[in-house]
């Protein structure tokens, strides 16, 4: 899920399995586009694991961590973790409280890296490895540099996308980025 997620039990019981983001390789993802929550699921049982077709998910198995709910009980699902939830009991309820601290509602389009991700696999995933990894570095420095600064060296005023974004800014830029879609 995009959210963080408290699962609060209120009936029965449920076991969750939970899978860090680290894990994705390992548990044989599905369709980006085709799903049925909205989000990307496993298409291994893990009930009945197929080791044989599937032989990653026993690293991810070695990692996973398992929660069992009984009436009362509260997990907390982060962000982006994958799960596997299966009922025990004839009557199951279950009261979420899901949030994303990073969601801005003034931008709700920052909130939008699943189409980043999609948008990437259609334009990158493809080129030769040698133009793949010249964008998997930028990626690295401009993306994913954590503390790392990637515009100090510039005055503020050229900074565009490299420093803060005001509302206005931000969506001027991804008017010229449809507009490029479109095209």
């Amino acid at each position: 899920d995009l959210y963080d997620n408290l699962a609060c039990m209120v009936a029965g019981t449920k076991r969750f399995i939970l899978f860090p983001p680290e894990q994705t390789k390992n548990l044989y993802i599905g369709p980006l586009e085709h799903t049925v929550s909205g989000v990307p699921a496993s298409m291994v049982d893990i009930d009945r694991p197929d080791f044989e077709r599937f032989p990653r998910l026993r690293e991810a198995l070695t990692a996973g961590q398992i929660a069992e709910l009984r009436p009362g009980d509260v997990l907390f699902v982060p962000y982006m973790w994958w799960h596997h939830v299966m009922s025990d009991a004839t009557f199951n309820m279950q009261v979420n409280y899901w949030w994303n601290p990073a969601e801005d509602f003034q931008n709700p389009q920052i909130a939008q890296p699943m189409l980043a991700l999609m948008s990437a696999i259609l334009t990158l995933r493809d080129l030769p490895p040698s133009q793949n990894r010249a964008w998997k570095a930028m990626f690295d420095h401009f993306i994913f540099h954590q503390s790392d600064p990637v515009a100090e060296h510039l005055p503020e005023t050229f900074r565009g996308l490299l420093g803060e974004l005001k509302p206005e800014q931000r969506a001027s830029i991804l008017k010229g980025m449809a507009r490029g879609l479109v095209g």
